[in-house]
């Protein structure tokens, strides 16, 4: 299991976009969702293609989408 600070290691250096992406999955309806979900795999990129294997991870493990959505909201205080 990866570690808190782990985590906070691997979001920080996720790009503020691609922070805002996650942020907007996170509390996106399930239709919603799947449409981002999509959408970072049509874009290919490797950015992209990580982050879309995070939702994927997220959408099976409850612990795992608390920590993510608190581990954001305090990097998001942090950075302003």
């Amino acid at each position: 299991m990866i570690t808190d600070t782990e985590l906070i290691e691997y979001l920080a250096d996720i790009k503020p976009d691609g922070r805002r992406i996650l942020r907007k999955y996170l509390i996106a309806d399930e239709h919603d969702r799947k449409g981002l979900l999509l959408g970072l795999y049509r874009e290919g990129s490797e950015p992209a293609r990580v982050m879309a294997e995070l939702v994927e991870v997220l959408d099976v493990d409850a612990d795992a989408w608390r920590r993510v959505t608190r581990i954001l909201g305090e990097i998001e205080a942090a950075h302003g």
